[in-house]
């Protein structure tokens, strides 16, 4: 099981990358990188693509030169603008100007760097294209490693939830069978107060009906077996993260229907404590692919 959220970085001669994802319902990749690695973009999203079915991925390029060996040009409109200026200056102070090209290449600005077009980014700096594809090989085993160890510890947490959701619905299970007694109890006591005359029968029957449809018996079973559900899909190494969030969903369905049957204040306590645990649950699933 692998969390959607990683994130690795490496840093190769030149060559800086990094990768970053968050949760998403499919999986997307955004390739953030000079105009030359675009070229690349479908085989870096198959290779990704092996490891991760689900998740927003950023990969960031990022490439550095020493300036030594930055390849440059001069800008011959600068340097007329520079040569004018010095002419300007020459007649002005009334000296003479010598040497006025070692005097115009003094002018930093005069000089600029070959644009990418000129020569491929891949190929400057000693870096070949199969350097770039081996450092983005070793990038994604990071990245997936760090998926799995981020989702081994959302396992674990999503886990405790259900442990502890399983005991609020043990205690449900308790409340359910004394539940019919209650509500006879609390019928009977009504009819004593409005001393009316009341066919016992006709009591019974409407007594069976408030119970039959008070009964929650059905879906503390159902919700006994969407939890045991919820552990077996931790423990698997398949991505079974949209699974897990249909799960929390019929969990919160099923914690519903039994509040909204039931109205004993016992167990609308722990259904209340139910609730809050698998929201907690669902949000935690949200992050697993």
């Amino acid at each position: 099981m692998k969390s959607m959220t990683g994130f690795a970085a490496l840093t190769e001669k030149n060559i800086s990358i990094k990768i970053k994802s968050v949760n998403h319902r499919f999986f997307d990749l955004r390739l953030h990188a000079p105009q030359d690695f675009f070229v690349f973009e479908k085989e870096i999203r198959q290779k990704i693509n092996q490891f991760a079915s689900r998740g927003s991925v950023d990969l960031f390029v990022q490439v550095q030169f020493d300036k030594k060996t930055q390849a440059k040009k001069i800008d011959l409109y600068k340097a007329k603008l520079f040569h004018k200026d010095l002419k300007k200056m020459a007649s002005h102070l009334k000296i003479d100007l010598n040497d006025e090209i070692s005097n115009i290449l003094k002018f930093g600005d005069v000089f600029e760097s070959k644009d990418s077009s000129d020569q491929s980014l891949l190929e400057q700096g000693d870096f070949k294209k199969t350097d770039f594809l081996e450092c983005i090989d070793r990038l994604i085993k990071d990245f997936d490693k760090e998926r799995i160890r981020e989702g081994k510890a959302l396992a674990a947490e999503i886990k405790t939830l259900l442990q502890n959701l399983e005991k609020v619905r043990a205690s449900l299970e308790v409340l359910a069978r004394s539940h019919p007694q209650e509500i006879e109890v609390k019928i009977k006591d009504k009819v004593k107060l409005w001393k009316s005359e009341f066919d016992p029968d006709r009591l019974n029957q409407e007594l069976l009906l408030l119970i039959d449809k008070s009964d929650i018996k059905e879906e503390i079973v159902r919700l006994k077996e969407h939890i045991k559900a919820c552990l077996n899909l931790l423990s698997s190494p398949a991505a079974e993260g949209k699974k897990l969030d249909f799960y929390a969903q019929e969990l919160f369905r099923e914690v519903n229907t039994i509040g909204s049957k039931s109205s004993s204040v016992k167990i609308t306590t722990e259904v209340m404590d139910a609730k809050a645990i698998i929201e907690k649950i669902r949000q935690q699933v949200q992050n697993i692919e």
